[in-house]
């Protein structure tokens, strides 16, 4: 049994390199395995063995284990400084994160097995839903090896998806608003945003040189704001924000930043536009993830804002 066994999860294996030749290679973490309603726990474990198996040979996955993430952390720090006769040479050493997670639930309801999967990108959170259903009394190896082929085609298929990264979407937005607004007269701005992480003022104001960049990147010519200058401003946009930790797992932070800003007129004090934007980021530290939250929200507020300020389109 032992024998026919290896041989039909040796099969397996050989198909999948064919179905994901080319995939690029990602970084996965396999989670635990919920067996549903009276399915053996046993069962959700030896399946889970038999996908780690599988998806390890594969070579379009980098297989990661977070079971043992807190002891990497450890041994990473100890080996960061290595004690080289008189001297000790510090080296930098980063654990890989995942570019997906994989779960799923087992159900055997009596007559068939079912798998209900999902493939999470962490880039972006989005979720590909999957089901993988089997006769009841397959090898276990068969089943697990048609899940994981299921895994893998999901995983090309996301690879291969033109999905842009957060500063590559950013650039291609602030792209779009510069050709929508080409031809429109742009009032003279000047931006003044206060911030505040944690009740204490912050160097570098992150809110206020984010809507800088939008607004000149898009065309408004941008006044410094300095009383000496304030009679060639069109448009003051003022605005307050403020961070704060929203929730913390390991080193990493989950930091929330609220940001609001109005556009207001300085010779007549008419308000022209006002917008508020909550936004959340995650980072090592405090004041690294401060500022990118409230940029973050800088930059939503600016590509709505932005537009309303605009005059008549040039003729």
């Amino acid at each position: 049994m032992l024998k026919i066994a290896s041989i039909a999860l040796t099969l397996a294996l050989s198909c999948l390199p064919q179905a994901t030749a080319s995939v690029a290679k990602a970084n996965v973490v396999l989670e635990d395995l919920l067996p549903v309603s009276h399915t053996s726990s046993i069962i959700g474990t030896k399946t889970r063995l038999m996908i780690s198996s599988m998806l390890s040979e594969s070579p379009a996955v980098t297989l990661l284990d977070r079971k043992q993430l807190s002891g990497l952390v450890d041994e990473r720090n100890l080996a960061q400084t290595q004690d080289n006769g008189d001297f000790a040479v510090e080296h930098e050493q980063a654990i890989a994160g995942a570019d997906y997670l994989l779960g799923g639930s087992l159900l055997d309801d009596g007559f068939s097995q079912h798998f209900f999967g999902k493939l999470v990108d962490v880039r972006d959170g989005s979720m590909r839903a999957f089901t993988v259903t089997g006769k009841r009394y397959q090898p276990l190896e068969t089943f697990s090896a048609r899940v994981t082929e299921k895994m893998l085609a999901l995983i090309q298929q996301e690879q291969s998806a033109e999905k842009l990264e957060p500063a590559t979407e950013k650039l291609a937005r602030l792209r779009q608003l510069t050709e929508s607004l080409a031809d429109y007269e742009k009032p003279n701005i000047a931006v003044s945003i206060e911030e505040q992480h944690m009740r204490r003022r912050v160097i570098d104001p992150a809110a206020e040189t984010e809507f800088l960049v939008f607004g000149a990147e898009t065309g408004f010519p941008v006044i410094d704001n300095d009383p000496r200058f304030r009679e060639y401003v069109d448009v003051m946009i003022v605005g307050e924000g403020f961070t704060e930790v929203s929730y913390r797992n390991g080193r990493a932070l989950g930091v929330t930043a609220r940001l609001e800003v109005k556009a207001i007129s300085p010779s007549t004090g008419r308000l022209l536009a006002i917008d508020r934007q909550t936004s959340v980021v995650v980072a090592g530290t405090e004041l690294i993830g401060s500022k990118n939250a409230l940029a973050k929200a800088s930059a939503a507020i600016a590509l709505r804002m932005l537009p309303k300020l605009v005059g008549e389109q040039r003729r």
